[in-house]
């Protein structure tokens, strides 16, 4: 019955037939002789490590040992294998047990003090991290007067200096030595692990659950905030203050999804899949069906919805030297309160795993970024990620954008995709690649057409740039539009009777418009399982270069914004990313002249959003004339000749036709018919 190596593991425990890890270790070694043969013996040896599945796990031991105390059914089988070890003529090694991740077992819900000493498994997002500490876990001691040297094992920081010496002084003075060759020590960090954003186990408001976990060894210091890891640990409680405890897992394993797409690990493709993904790509209109499919419960609002669908494929990273150029396109609605743009947002960040969704009221720029905390009880500092960090490689999504204290860190997150901390002695860089799809009130609660964008909104100006999508939503419907839309609207209410129609009707009236007919036509509604995949697979393994048509017809439409003035090389990589992310939808490798026509088409009626309808004196002097010209009619419609002679006769430096459009985007004009515009400013 004679365990060499039992000393290694439970120095405090007694070696007796009565003892139940004895029984333990015995059978366990039993079973392990028949596995363990080898060249996988061999393998433990070198890396001291033994790896073990959570199927093999429960078949190797009794279940009631793994769900009473895990901890030491590990430790059990680390005994076990050194005991293999030493049998075959190898000296005593300490050997660690790691069990593999499984990411369908388990979870945050998992993380109760009924489940106290067991084996817990989930994923979640790095949001806190300690730094990297070193403790003992042996310690030797010298005995004041005959200079005997005891050994006392650390537990939990914590050791008992011996009573009395083993030499014949009987002496009770000791003296720690702390250059003893035979001192043990081990890394120790201390991080917490947040649930992914749209979990199902939630506390029910929407806060997603948070757990302290505890690093050891060659795990400590492999981690920074933002990453996703998949773990296995043993849940047991810490000491917080005099009274009270807190959960706490002792990590045994994790899996690190690290410098890459999350997507690819966590979404399984079947062959099923893949037919699925050819069906949606070969169909006629598939943006349209993406469009139907992902916001079918936001009606409207076109154009924004394909610049959301668009950012949330990206384009194509690209490496320039040292420096990346970013590939996620970010978006910015501006528009009246109660038009919707907060669902807008919501509807997005349910879409895709690693989303966060903030609020600008309730964050500050520590919250959106990286802050530094001290440990209460190392008093070193510790690294808290902010919502852009959780979100890297994901999308983050800001309502109230204009309610934010402090835009400056954005700048650097958003445009360089890092956070730069220099701080107590800290400096270091976190990345922040996420999207940014953000939504903002105007300054003084409703666009102001007579200003600029600039001037409509509360933030730093320049930070429109780092947008590549501007969109304006405006209150501008007619007394008869908004008594149509509010009775589709409680028609939503109640169940529709067979006879009655949907709000497709009702978007046909209010808004007649050939580029947005041609998002609105053809589209079919797929399964949102199948589309958040087909999302995916596209960000994770689709990567389209731009063809030399659709170079040509970028660098033209630049060129021309460029004799128009207002536009800088960003404007320029945001087209190209477009580009690309039309392409992406439909899984082709090369983006085509169409597609970039597409995005052109999209970037004229954004851009006049960044630039402001009336962003000079001309400009002003047009709406006034326009508003004259309105009254004249007496409220009748205006065609599309009339306007562009009145156009010409004010402002020369862009086409009437050009002006016409931006005019009608605006809302200071409304298509009604073939060319045929109703003046409502």
């Amino acid at each position: 019955m004679h365990i060499e190596t039992w000393g290694m593991y439970f120095p405090e425990e007694e070696l007796t037939a009565f003892n139940e890890l004895v029984q333990v270790i015995l059978e366990t070694k039993k079973k392990l002789q028949s596995i363990l043969l080898g060249d996988r013996l061999g393998r433990v040896l070198e890396t001291r490590v033994y790896h073990i599945s959570a199927q093999s796990l429960e078949k190797l031991v009794e279940k009631n040992l793994l769900d009473t105390n895990a901890g030491n059914l590990l430790l059990c089988i680390s005994c076990a294998v050194s005991e293999l070890l030493y049998d075959s003529g190898h000296l005593s090694i300490k050997i660690s047990t790691r069990v593999e991740t499984l990411r369908d077992q388990g979870g945050f819900g998992d993380i109760d003090r009924a489940n106290l000493g067991k084996l817990v498994f989930m994923t979640g997002t790095v949001c806190r991290v300690g730094f990297r500490r070193v403790v003992s876990t042996k310690m030797f001691f010298e005995c004041s007067k005959c200079g005997e040297t005891v050994c006392a094992d650390v537990k939990n920081n914590v050791y008992r200096p011996p009573r009395t010496c083993r030499g014949s002084c009987n002496s009770r003075s000791f003296a720690p030595v702390r250059n003893h060759p035979e001192v043990e020590y081990r890394d120790v960090q201390e991080i917490k692990i947040q649930e992914l954003y749209g979990g199902s186990e939630g506390d029910g408001n929407g806060i997603p659950k948070a757990v302290d976990c505890i690093l050891y060894d060659e795990f400590a210091g492999t981690l920074a905030p933002g990453d996703i890891v998949e773990i296995v640990g043993v849940l047991g409680v810490e000491l917080e203050n005099d009274n009270l405890y807190k959960l706490t897992v002792h990590i045994n394993n994790l899996q690190i999804v690290k410098n890459k797409n999350f997507f690819v690990e966590d979404v399984e493709y079947q062959s099923r899949d893949f037919a699925e993904f050819r069906k949606i790509a070969g169909a006629g209109n598939t943006l349209a069906s993406l469009v139907c499919s992902l916001y079918s419960a936001v009606y409207g609002n076109e154009l924004i919805k394909v610049g959301l669908v668009l950012s949330l494929f990206g384009g194509t990273k690209k490496s320039a030297g040292q420096h990346s150029i970013r590939s996620e396109t970010h978006v910015l609605i501006v528009g009246d309160p109660g038009l919707g743009k907060s669902r807008l947002l919501l509807s997005t960040c349910g879409i895709l795993p690693k989303s966060s969704y903030v609020s600008g009221s309730f964050t500050t720029t520590a919250g959106l970024t990286v802050s530094l905390t001290h440990d209460p009880v190392s008093g070193e500092y510790m690294a808290d990620a902010g919502a852009l960090v959780v979100a890297d490689n994901g999308i983050c999504c800001l309502d109230e954008f204009d309610k934010i204290d402090d835009h400056a860190a954005l700048f650097e997150a958003m445009e360089d995709q890092k956070v730069s901390i220099a701080k107590g002695g800290v400096i270091c860089s976190v990345p922040t690649r996420a999207t940014v799809i953000a939504a903002t009130n105007p300054r003084h609660g409703h666009f102001d057409r007579g200003k600029t964008m600039a001037e409509n909104i509360r933030f730093d100006p320049g930070l429109l740039s780092r947008f590549d999508l501007i969109f304006l939503l405006l209150d501008d419907l007619s007394e008869k539009e908004s008594y149509m839309i509010s009775g589709q609207i409680l028609k939503k209410r109640r169940t529709l009777s067979p006879g009655e129609g949907g709000f497709d009707d009702v978007v046909e009236t209010v808004r007649r418009d050939m580029f947005v007919e041609d998002i609105r036509s053809g589209g079919c509604v797929y399964p949102m399982d199948i589309v958040r995949k087909y999302i995916s697979y596209a960000r994770a393994n689709v990567f389209p270069v731009l063809s030399k048509s659709a170079s040509e017809a970028i660098k033209e439409y630049y060129v021309g914004m460029r004799s128009r003035g207002g536009v800088s090389t960003r404007d320029l990589e945001s087209l190209v990313r477009l580009t690309e992310a039309r392409a992406k939808v439909e899984l082709r490798s090369i983006a085509t002249k169409a597609d970039a026509m597409f995005c052109i088409e999209l970037h004229k009626r954004t851009f006049v959003s960044k630039e402001g309808v009336a962003r000079n004196k001309k400009s002003k002097d047009l709406t006034e004339a326009l508003r004259e010209y309105g009254r004249k009619k007496k409220g009748c419609l205006v065609s599309g000749e009339e306007l562009c002679r009145l156009i010409a006769t004010l402002d020369s430096s862009r086409p009437a036709s050009e002006f016409v459009d931006a005019l009608n985007h605006s809302g200071l004009i409304i298509k009604k018919g073939t060319g045929m515009y109703k003046i409502v400013v």
